[in-house]
């Protein structure tokens, strides 16, 4: 039996994780490529790297099955808290 439950859903989101994960890792590469790093782009790159980590969050609670999906519902509110901290 297999363990994910893939579904027209759950498909868009791992492809939503998969383009932020890009989107981040290129962030980060081009931040640690210029020595001097603005604040913004330090900003940037935090709320990128939390928003990457949502979603993949959102893809776990639309792919497991319900009851190892609980840990991926019971984080998603804690890394959304930390999203809107780091923005203020």
């Amino acid at each position: 039996m297999s363990n994910f439950y893939f579904t027209p859903s759950s498909i868009s989101f791992l492809a939503q994780f998969i383009l932020s994960l890009a989107l981040t890792g290129f962030l980060v590469v081009r931040f640690f490529w210029r020595l001097e790093g603005e604040s913004h782009s330090k900003l940037a790159v935090c709320f990128l790297f939390i928003a990457t980590i949502f979603s993949g969050l959102l893809f776990a609670d639309a792919v497991l099955l319900p009851k190892p999906r609980l840990i991926a519902v019971y984080l998603e509110s804690p890394v959304e808290a930390l999203a809107v901290l780091e923005r203020v």
